[in-house]
């Protein structure tokens, strides 16, 4: 009874606000989210049989990097990057095909903020691609000591939250803009990019959008909109596609670049067991896509109950999962870790050499599982 008193509340105090008056998210009001747009997980059975396989894993730098949501391979082969919630990039030195050689620096190299960097590309000339949901899609030179903001807010409409990105061969950058909730800073001090999506999630409007920044004049064209909560995105080896994990409806889905279908966007996997986060290429030309948790159910009950009571108590499950899949959209393995045991909240997934890296949003390592 005492929680559906507090669910009544909510609505009460929801009904009597003034949202023009209140600063973001406030100023968006609640969506009327259809039934059919809910997310409808996959049981975990058949090709998503739940198993114990990330448990297997192995925690890098434990309580020395705190948020690292992705991991890059340096294509000398010695390094690996990272960047913690905090904006710092931090580089380990070692042999990636042996995780466990890999010393981390004590110092950071540079300074990535203020924002939070999510996905990030590592260019083979040395520079650093990251997706700040802040400052928008910024490039750290080799060398430099600080780095340029390449788009922000552009064009029109949405503010900035850069998530992820990719780069085609002739440098154009396609990447996602999630949402237009911003990050703020929470009671930590942090850029809490987590409270963003899950208040994506119950705001219910789909103003996400995919973002072509081009090589040849600098200029950004909006590729797709209407999507909720677009997260990673990996091109294919010929860049003839992508794909894009929409993180709130649990899909994975497809954007044609080239061919008949060009400019075409398709739901490639309608319903994944969990919410898809980073997705990547392997360098078998297949695609590994990074799940942070399973679904929360209390998320596709009715509007506004969901919405004004249950979101701010939310709790995701602690797990680890991690889903190969082919530019089919045909599920090759699923890779668990049921309780968090090793590794949990996977954002992303880097391939080298027989090892996956897992990047993490939230945690205070990185994780290796051997394939």
């Amino acid at each position: 009874m005492a929680s559906l008193a507090t669910g009544l509340l909510a609505v009460l105090i929801y009904r009597s606000i003034d949202f023009n008056k209140l600063p973001m998210p406030c100023v968006l009001p609640l969506a009327d989210v259809p039934p059919a747009k809910y997310a409808v997980p996959h049981p975990w059975t058949g090709k998503f049989a739940m198993n114990n396989e990330l448990q297997k894993s192995i925690r890098l730098f434990e309580g020395k990097i705190a948020g690292s949501e992705s991991v890059a391979v340096a294509k000398s082969g010695d390094q690996v990057y990272l960047i913690d919630r905090e904006g710092y990039l931090k580089i380990a030195h070692g042999n990636p095909a042996e995780p466990t050689s890999l010393e981390l620096e004590p110092s950071a190299r540079a300074y990535l903020g203020p924002g939070r960097p999510l996905g990030f590309h590592l260019e083979d000339n040395g520079d650093l691609l990251t997706c700040n949901c802040i400052l928008g899609l910024t490039r750290l030179r080799r060398g430099a000591g600080f780095q340029e903001v390449l788009a922000n807010g552009v064009p029109l409409g949405n503010g900035s939250y850069a998530d992820d990105l990719d780069v085609a061969p002739n440098g154009d950058i396609y990447f996602s803009d999630a949402s237009a909730i911003q990050s703020a800073l929470n009671r930590a001090g942090h850029y809490d990019a987590l409270r963003s999506s899950i208040l994506t999630m119950l705001q219910g409007t789909p103003s996400g959008r995919l973002l072509r920044w081009r090589a040849a004049t600098g200029e950004t064209e909006v590729l797709a909109t209407g999507l909720w909560f677009p997260n990673g995105v990996a091109l294919a080896a010929d860049a003839s596609f992508l794909m894009l994990a929409e993180t709130t409806s649990g899909k994975m889905l497809k954007y044609h670049i080239e061919g008949p279908r060009a400019g075409q966007l398709e739901v490639l996997i309608d319903s994944l067991p969990g919410y898809p986060d980073g997705v990547s290429l392997a360098p078998d030309g297949n695609f590994w896509a990074a799940v942070f948790s399973e679904h929360a159910p209390l998320l596709n009950l009715g509007r506004p109950l969901a919405q004004g009571a249950l979101g701010p108590g939310l709790a995701l499950r602690r797990m680890g999962i991690a889903i190969k899949f082919d530019a089919e959209g045909n599920v090759l393995k699923t890779l668990v870790d049921p309780d968090g045991t090793k590794v949990s909240a996977v954002t992303a997934i880097t391939e080298h050499e027989g090892w996956l890296y897992l990047g993490t949003l939230v945690n205070n390592f990185v994780g290796a599982y051997k394939l």
